[in-house]
């Protein structure tokens, strides 16, 4: 089930550049010299040194630092006590969390009117959308063209939302739709209207598009300090699946 999991979340955020190498997934896809590397395929335990070797010197070739998933099960253990010899430190635990959605549909019936609760929603990623959204979470220019290239290369459906009110965009977010499953990518309130519920009538307008689509099983990754995302996912029923964290080294 974790391993299933870790499959559509690496496929709901796709990357300009993605790497197989050894049983491991390279993403490239940050701005700030840094990539992500998931483990796809557990290697055998002595071949471990020889692909994080492999890996750190393709990687210092285009000045990049590696930062390597660690989820808590049985397959990273290995990886794990690797990277602890080589000096990759802990940064940017998270969790993975998840909802059945089925049978919430009288729950749900009342957000049914998108237009009543301000929600707008469109399935393509036209300019205003990326510009309201480059706006609200003050994304840098350069990473724009990171996030718009991203989007754009996906082959998987995704849907974008958005809550305005009074001609202003207060709320954004965006979901990717693999087979019975929905990924909630992205979930940001402008900070002005925070503590106000617009997070949680986001979340329930992604959700009931969810359910109109015969979607089974909603997953959502947050940061372990991101205390505000996670009550308002448990607010929803969402559970805690799995944690995980990464294990990075600055080399340049």
């Amino acid at each position: 089930m974790i391993q299933r999991i870790e499959e559509l979340l690496m496929n709901s955020s796709p990357s300009s550049g993605i790497t197989i190498d050894n049983g491991f997934l390279i993403r490239y896809f940050n701005t700030s010299n840094v990539c992500t590397i998931n483990m796809l395929i557990p290697p055998a335990k002595d071949e471990i040194a020889s692909i994080m070797d492999r890996h750190m010197r393709k990687l210092s070739k285009h000045d990049i630092n590696p930062y390597y998933r660690v989820v808590f099960s049985k397959e990273f253990e290995h990886l794990e006590m690797e990277m602890v010899r080589g000096g990759f430190e802990i940064s940017n635990p998270g969790l993975v969390l998840a909802l059945n959605l089925e049978n919430r549909e009288k729950e749900l019936f009342a957000f049914a009117n998108f237009i009543e609760q301000g929600i707008f929603v469109d399935t393509g990623l036209n300019d205003e959308w990326l510009s309201d959204y480059q706006h609200l979470t003050e994304m840098h220019p350069r990473q724009r063209s990171f996030f718009e290239d991203n989007i754009q290369k996906s082959m998987l459906e995704n849907m974008f939302f958005a809550i305005v009110d009074r001609e202003r965009v207060i709320a954004m977010g965006y979901v990717t739709f693999i087979d019975e499953y929905m990924i909630i990518n992205d979930l940001f309130v402008s900070p002005k209207y925070r503590n106000l519920d617009y997070g949680k009538k986001l979340l329930k307008g992604m959700l009931c598009k969810g359910l109109s689509k015969g979607i089974k099983v909603v997953i959502a990754d947050v940061q372990e300090d991101n205390l505000v995302a996670q009550k308002i996912f448990a607010d929803q029923d969402f559970e805690k699946v799995y944690a995980y964290y990464y294990r990075g080294k600055k080399i340049f």
